[in-house]
């Protein structure tokens, strides 16, 4: 019995950093189902989850100049949907959508090793 719960305890770890792996990319599908499954629980009353959630995805259908400014284009969706709209329970859909979103513009713009360090 020990040895199923250290084999599957092991496992768990494998399958939780294979998403940090270098050479892994969210594509803005990715992102955009990965937000549109975030409300699995029941008291999620967001009623602008597929507004949102599109708006990751087709931002990230965007060229942007480096990582940090794709990154704060995701921020971006959620100061513009709680200023518009309040977006009433819509806080875990935010948590999931920027995450993602972010992780994706980092992977799609990767730092440049050529640069020289910042001062």
């Amino acid at each position: 019995m020990r040895k199923v719960v250290l084999l599957l305890a092991g496992a768990l770890c494998v399958w939780s950093l294979s998403g940090c792996v270098a050479g892994a990319s969210l594509t803005p599908g990715q992102v955009w189902a990965r937000c549109m499954s975030s409300d699995y629980e029941k008291d999620d009353t967001c009623a602008w989850k597929n507004e949102i959630c599109d708006a990751y995805r087709e931002l990230l259908q965007q060229e942007y100049a480096d990582a940090q400014t794709c990154r704060s284009a995701c921020y971006d969706v959620q100061t513009h949907y709680i200023r518009e709209t309040g977006a009433y329970g819509c806080a875990k859909i935010f948590s999931y959508g920027s995450s993602y979103c972010a992780q994706a513009c980092t992977y799609n713009y990767p730092k440049d090793e050529a640069s020289p360090p910042a001062q």
